[in-house]
């Protein structure tokens, strides 16, 4: 099958993703201080150092003073609950994710809290809105509130060179999530690929002559995962056919719904003009934000969802599988919940044991299949 690509992406400032890079390298260029440099810059043993900042009432006022003064000098932080867990404590996860639009990432993190909620334990979520000047800011806050370890989701890739650099620069366990970018370390991701390849093995009962994917960012790669799993699974059924596929990315991931919305209309503008006036064969969604900016435009131009356009999108929330537009939708489950839960017990094991090899946990996907797809099936005579 040949597949040919109309690709409409904005341009991204290059100015700011360099200054973003950069930024990364300067906070990530010192270590972060140790006990032992608060020993030798109070002319004490570590030992005496543990013993202050647990607050043991044996040391000298004298001796107490020089070690807070010298945890000032150098920058210390204590991570009290990482001590805890060592002692069978309370422990508390980060979590650092891009995006609190994103639902994906809200059901992940709510699987955490509640796979917490029994325990003493608890976790610490943020969301970075930004590249990696932002994410080492908060990564670094995160661990000056003493958590014991970080399940880390970058808006790019990190490397193995970057997890080596955030893993000195915190002094503790990070999991990388979503990328399978660096393999020397830690990773929680869902098998992207073969999601956009169940799902184009069941758009190929459809027979399209195009499809239009909408949404995702232009540097993630998740987009491009999943549309090369479509591509392939319309090709194993269709090999000898021509399916154009038109794809349009944003440039930020912010999931704002009036940008989505607006990035759909461009794109089936676009759709519109090369397919002659005619609406898309198959639109697929990059998640549910997406999903419900195209059904609404699509509607609003006289198509109807499920029986002159077939649509289908990629998560597990209620508003994908919902009858709300008079049909059930056709869905790729990427399992948030369990997401999340894979990636607190990759965290917990790291913890638990420093020597660990490095653990690779891939989430499989399920295609759920709704009546916005199954309507455009061509009977069989």
């Amino acid at each position: 099958m040949a597949v040919s690509l109309w690709v409409h992406y904005p341009v991204r400032g290059f100015r700011k993703a360099l200054e973003d890079i950069q930024s990364w390298e300067h906070c990530v260029s010192t270590k972060r201080p140790t006990m032992k440099d608060v020993a030798l810059s109070a002319g004490v043993s570590t030992t005496t150092v543990s013993l202050v900042v647990r607050g043991d009432s044996q040391i000298p006022d004298c001796t107490a003073k020089r070690v807070h003064q010298a945890i000032k000098d150098v920058g210390y932080v204590y991570n009290r609950l990482a001590g805890n867990l060592r002692g069978g404590g309370a422990t508390t996860f980060g979590i650092l994710v891009t995006n609190p639009r994103n639902a994906y990432f809200r059901e992940l993190i709510m699987a955490v809290e509640q796979a917490l909620a029994d325990s003493d334990d608890m976790a610490v979520s943020t969301f970075s809105l930004g590249g990696k000047r932002r994410e080492a800011a908060l990564a670094t806050k995160l661990a000056g509130q003493g958590i014991s370890g970080l399940m880390f989701m970058p808006r790019e890739p990190y490397s193995d060179h970057d997890m080596q650099e955030i893993n000195a620069r915190l002094g503790i366990p990070v999991v990388q999530l979503i990328h399978d970018s660096a393999p020397a370390f830690d990773h929680v991701i869902v098998d992207e690929y073969a999601a956009g390849y169940l799902l184009g093995e069941h758009l190929a009962e459809l027979n399209p002559n195009n499809l239009l994917f909408i949404g995702g960012s232009t540097s993630n790669s998740v987009l491009r995962q999943r549309v090369a799993g479509i591509q392939d699974g319309l090709a194993k059924h269709l090999p000898d056919k021509e399916i154009p596929v038109c794809e349009a990315a944003a440039t930020n991931g912010n999931y704002e719904f009036s940008e989505n919305l607006n990035l759909v209309t461009e794109a089936l503008d676009r759709c519109h003009e090369n397919l002659d006036g005619a609406a898309p064969d198959v639109v697929v969604c990059f998640n549910e934000s997406y999903l419900v900016g195209a059904l609404i435009t699509l509607r609003d131009r006289g198509f109807m969802p499920g029986d002159d356009v077939a649509i289908a999108a990629f998560g597990d929330l209620p508003v994908l599988s919902s009858p709300g537009f008079g049909m059930s939708t056709t869905v790729v489950n990427i399992h948030p919940e369990q997401f999340g839960l894979k990636a607190l017990e990759v965290l917990r094991n790291r913890i638990a044991d420093p020597d660990l090899p490095p653990q690779r946990a891939v989430i499989a996907p399920k295609l759920v299949v709704g009546d916005s797809t199954t309507r455009r099936i061509p009977t069989k005579s």
